[in-house]
């Protein structure tokens, strides 16, 4: 999180400047750990984050939300602090793979080389880039192994990515 104070310079009529400061926490993160943090969830926010992760792309959620005393919130806990936050947006970005990456799979699987992915992406991005690495067989689907709650705890559920296994991982 990040405190930020902004100035609202107005012209008046006599040509002086009043100055009027607002100070806001910013905030940034993934989007289903910003998702938790948001005052009002826009209706579309997990399809257009989990379009977006489909298709490859990074994304971001940004967020805010307007502060009174920015010289108290160092001595506050920051779930008080990132607690009923206004959504700002998707913060998307498109990371190309890099020109000699798919020629290395290839050389690597060839070779009897079992290859993994480590990514701290989300599972959509992930799978869109061993996808695109052709890592994954797309005639039989992407399966993913998603922690779900039920009323015993926590377990570790199969899922096919063309589900919101977000959404899933919430189910009792």
């Amino acid at each position: 999180s990040v405190v930020g104070t902004v100035q609202d310079i107005a012209t008046t009529s006599t040509g002086t400047s009043p100055t009027r400061e607002q100070s806001y926490i910013f905030c940034k993160g993934a989007p289903e750990v910003i998702h938790e943090h948001l005052h009002t969830v826009p209706a579309a926010y997990n399809d257009i984050a989990r379009k977006y992760m489909q298709s490859g792309k990074r994304v971001l959620a940004l967020a805010y939300k307007p502060i009174k005393h920015a010289e108290q919130v160092a001595r506050l806990p920051r779930s008080v602090i990132e607690r009923d936050l206004l959504f700002a947006g998707f913060l998307v970005f498109d990371c190309d793979l890099k020109a000699d990456s798919k020629g290395v799979m290839k050389e690597l699987t060839s070779s009897n080389h079992r290859v993994v992915m480590i990514t701290g992406d989300s599972i959509y991005t992930a799978c869109n880039v061993a996808k695109r690495l052709a890592m994954t067989d797309t005639a039989k689907g992407t399966l993913v192994l998603v922690p779900v709650e039920s009323d015993g705890g926590k377990q570790l559920v199969w899922r096919k990515l063309d589900t919101d296994v977000t959404a899933n991982a919430r189910e009792k």
